[in-house]
């Protein structure tokens, strides 16, 4: 297994930082930038942050000659929200996509604006899509699941009614009975992760010489269905597979559709390990698939001159408390990675173990490609938390859409202001980072409680 990054490996130096600086400088052109998007992908489940089962060779090596942000969290919890919040810098309250059908009033403040107004061809494949308007509007060219990943599957398999969700999610042999799990009946070509693949190798072999591009890649999984091709699911024995202890009742507060695949109880263990046996599986399958556009760049001699993002809508809980999913404010749901690779400028290397949330990556990637960035963003760039040891920084992530969570190094709040069903939660991350014992409105939490509530009113009025 890859030792997780350590500060010890990140050893970076004011030296690394103007290394970083005088690198970029010498590039004849802006560097492309490659924005990968995950769906379901935890934190903690990569080889690089010292997963003992997940292999992810390509993200590790990645993240050798690259820089993580090992306590990123997304800023909105659920898919779409999040990709908006990541492309934009805003969190939703401000740039109002809240759910999967919420439109986006104002498409100028998205990354592929920004780019475009600076010369960048762009491009966006996979699932995301915004009600109301074109993909055209919003990128140079586009390849998107329901639309065009249809038309694929309609031609190539036009006995199947155009039932894209359905087939994507169908599998050569059904799982627990409470999730879609097992081999997918496509191929890994066909699959959508694999045709998103695909897409994205089309997109960056068409780039002209001295055009830089951005590339927007929506991967769909690993997704809560955790269906991936065959030999994926089974990728790993299932005597490698560890769960947590499971509780005698569903867990409360319940989820707001509060469905039975939302959580796992006591007798689920058997149920559970395959699911989390097909989930690392999924997570190995799409790091094969990012390995694709690697080599591609690499084949292009592309690869120096592109700066790399890997980052993730929201994570899944797995088992965690009973709860299976994204819809949580726990870790297991909000701990997403964030990691960073520039062969031309970054010259140093590890993680760095500061608290962000994915607002931060729209404003670090203009940073570090040297751009011009436009007012209105909520979060600052984290270029230099990511070349100095020690800059100055809020460590803290908010999380904003149906909960309300600020989270610190050492504490995390929970406020359900637009939740149904939630509860108010404050955890001592230090001494509890399972998040178990909520101290919210006890004694031992108090001044915690009232600083974190602070912080968090004053960010709502602002």
């Amino acid at each position: 297994m890859p030792a997780p990054l350590t500060r010890r490996t990140f050893g970076a130096s004011l030296a690394g930082a103007l290394g970083f600086a005088a690198n970029a400088r010498a590039q004849s052109q802006p560097p492309n930038i490659l924005f990968l998007m995950a769906d379901n992908v935890r934190g903690d489940a990569l080889g690089y942050m010292g997963h003992p089962v997940v292999k992810t060779p390509t993200l590790d090596a990645l993240a050798r000659n690259g820089v993580a942000l090992t306590h990123c969290y997304s800023a909105a919890g659920g898919a779409n929200p999040s990709r908006v919040s990541a492309l934009s810098g805003r969190y939703p309250r401000t740039h109002g996509v809240t759910t999967a059908d919420s439109p986006l009033a104002d498409p100028s403040v998205l990354l592929p604006a920004i780019l475009a107004k600076q010369g960048y061809r762009t491009g966006m494949v996979g699932d995301f899509e915004l009600p109301g308007r074109d993909m055209a509007e919003l990128f140079d060219s586009s390849a998107t699941f329901s639309g065009d990943y249809k038309a694929y599957i309609d031609e190539k398999f036009p006995d199947l009614d155009g039932d894209v969700f359905a087939l994507a999610r169908k599998v050569q042999a059904q799982g627990p009975v409470r999730w879609r799990l097992g081999a997918s009946v496509l191929s890994a070509e066909d699959h959508p992760v694999g045709w998103m693949t695909s897409r994205a190798i089309e997109f960056v072999e068409a780039a002209k010489q001295g055009e830089p591009w951005f590339c927007f890649v929506a991967f769909q999984d690993p997704a809560h269905t955790y269906v991936s091709p065959f030999p994926w699911p089974t990728r790993y024995p299932p005597q490698q597979i560890s769960i947590p202890r499971l509780p005698e009742e569903r867990p409360k507060p319940p989820t707001a559709e509060d469905q039975p695949s939302d959580y796992v109880t006591k007798g689920d263990e058997a149920a559970l390990i395959e699911v989390r046996r097909a989930y690392f599986g999924g997570v190995s399958y799409l790091d094969e698939q990012i390995g694709r556009i690697i080599r591609k760049l690499r084949s292009l001699g592309q690869l120096e001159n592109t700066l790399i993002v890997f980052t993730s809508a929201h994570g899944d809980m797995l088992g965690e408390q009973g709860r299976m999913g994204p819809e949580a404010p726990y870790d297991g749901a909000v701990h997403t990675p964030c990691m960073l690779h520039y062969e031309a400028g970054f010259k140093i290397s590890g993680g760095v173990h500061r608290v962000a949330d994915t607002t931060c990556i729209a404003p670090t990637l203009l940073d570090l490609a040297g751009l011009s960035a436009p007012d209105g963003f909520q979060s600052p760039s984290a270029k230099q938390i990511l070349t100095v040891v020690g800059a100055e920084w809020d460590d803290a992530a908010l999380l904003d859409n149906r909960f309300h969570a600020l989270r610190t190094a050492e504490w995390k709040l929970v406020e359900p202001r637009d939740h149904p069903t939630w509860e108010p939660g404050l955890y001592h991350l230090t001494d509890d980072p399972a998040e178990t014992n909520n101290l919210y409105g006890k004694p031992e939490g108090a001044k915690a409680q009232a600083e974190l509530a602070k912080r968090l009113q004053s960010w709502e009025e602002a």
